[in-house]
């Protein structure tokens, strides 16, 4: 598992559609919902009409987290869910990330929503260990 400035990555080498497979059973392992998707391959072909490679978004949501989050600070939503992206990178090459949280919420000036922001960051660190094949129960 990689770093970015504001997420965690890891590149497979599995196609598309078995990393969109992994993502959702690792999300769905750690008791995540998925509430939104975007697939801007499909949206930007059909409002540009512009070819582009697949890129998946999920906006994925720990239902407890999110109401303590919505307790501690009533507009977090702007901020809420947390998004998994799926990214074709070759044939059989493909990357999965998601968002830090701790990073997107420190914006925010609440205490109480670190807390949130944490539990929900170990949830997602759980999630791409299990992509990887790392995590042990």
């Amino acid at each position: 598992m990689e770093q970015g400035a504001y997420f965690k990555y890891v590149r497979l080498s599995i196609p598309f559609s078995e990393a969109e497979i992994r993502l959702r059973s690792a999300l769905q392992d750690e008791s995540f919902a998925v509430i939104t998707e975007i697939d801007f391959q499909e949206k930007i072909k059909a409002k540009l009409g512009v070819e582009f490679t697949p890129y998946l978004v999920l906006g994925a949501c720990l239902p407890a987290s999110a109401h303590k989050a919505l307790r501690a600070e009533a507009n977090i939503g702007l901020l809420l869910p947390c998004n998994a992206l799926v990214k074709y990178i070759s044939d059989d090459e493909t990357e999965i990330a998601v968002i830090d949280p701790m990073i997107s919420m420190q914006s925010v000036k609440n205490a109480d929503l670190r807390c949130v922001a944490d539990e929900v960051r170990a949830k997602l660190i759980k999630v791409m260990m299990r992509i990887e094949g790392t995590f042990e129960e």
